[in-house]
């Protein structure tokens, strides 16, 4: 779990061998009704807020059976799974698009059973924002700023409910702090997620230059004390 460009794509290329592994592995990010279904458990608050087109996909999620979509799927046949939806998500609705993890977690755990390992990726805010402006995920700098620091507050508050309500572990990838440190988040992700460390590609983290961030957005985070 993180915000948008705070390194989803990043962490799917570091756990590719076990994230397309067909056969033992369900990548739920893949899987679009499931998907769906999931990251948007918590969106009947804003339904009237919804683009027609959207409330339309709303409507005919209300016909889906959890249960039997994942007989259908032949859930328990997979040894892992894997979901990794962005804090927003999708380019509609951005402001109201954020997944509940408590939600997803009630909904999952029965059929987990409790198999939950969370990893939360940590990235300076004023580089997530520019990083979805620069993939045109949004064209307004103040607007992608205030996006991403709701995102951000959401992801703080579901953190707490993690560590007050539930036992599950939460292993901190710092997308800076990786890039200089690969051999031991390797072995420290290994370790958390019970896998073979053959299973995690650290080489696959770039370490790509920095991309200029506009002052406006550097602005907005430095008053907050989040960059």
């Amino acid at each position: 779990m993180g915000v948008e460009g705070s390194g989803h794509h990043m962490m799917q290329d570091v756990l590719s061998p076990l994230i397309s592994n067909d056969s033992k592995t369900l990548n739920i990010n893949k899987v679009d009704r499931l998907n769906y279904f999931l990251r948007t458990l918590d969106l009947p608050n804003f339904f009237e807020n919804m683009p027609q087109d959207e409330k339309t996909r709303f409507i005919n999620k209300k016909k889906f059976n959890l249960e039997d979509y994942l007989k259908d799927l032949q859930f328990k046949s997979y040894e892992y799974f894997y979901y990794s939806p962005s804090y927003p998500f999708g380019l509609d609705n951005r402001m109201h698009a954020i997944p509940s993890f408590p939600l997803i977690y009630n909904e999952l755990k029965i059929y987990l059973n409790n198999r939950f390992k969370v990893i939360y990726l940590n990235r300076n805010l004023a580089e997530c924002t520019q990083s979805i402006l620069n993939r045109q995920h949004d064209n307004n700098e103040i607007v992608a700023s205030r996006t991403i620091f709701n995102a951000h507050n959401e992801i703080l508050n579901q953190l707490l409910y993690i560590r007050k309500s539930t036992d599950l572990e939460v292993f901190e990838v710092d997308y800076d702090k990786i890039k200089n440190n690969k051999d031991e988040y390797k072995h420290g992700l290994a370790n958390f997620l019970s896998i073979n460390s053959s299973n995690i590609l650290i080489d696959n983290v770039k370490d790509n230059p920095k991309k200029d961030v506009s002052p406006n957005i550097n602005r907005f985070f430095d008053i907050r004390n989040l960059k």
